[in-house]
């Protein structure tokens, strides 16, 4: 339930716009691309965190201040065994 609740906090639901998220370009594309490129090729597990840059960059609707950045971070371990990050930042 508590999980469910955190769905509908603007920090997490923005990033879910589909400008963001049903587009190649951004978090759809990068995330295709590390599922069959690293997930289901080669095996591997990552993990994936996406979150808002709190800054004074804004939209305000209603009471709320939406972020207008937004970052994502994938760990991996890569096939020589090391570990890998890469980072994205979209506005």
């Amino acid at each position: 339930m508590c999980a469910n609740k955190d769905t509908f906090h603007f920090t997490n639901c923005s990033p879910q716009h589909f400008r963001f998220n049903q587009s190649l370009q951004y978090w759809q594309g990068v995330e295709r691309y590390i599922l069959e490129s690293g997930v289901l090729a080669l095996k591997r597990k990552i993990s994936v965190l996406t979150g808002p840059v709190l800054d004074d960059q804004w939209r305000q609707y209603a009471d709320w201040r939406v972020p207008l950045m937004f970052w994502k971070v994938v760990l991996r371990v890569n096939v020589a065994g090391k570990p890998q990050a890469t980072a994205l930042l979209v506005s």
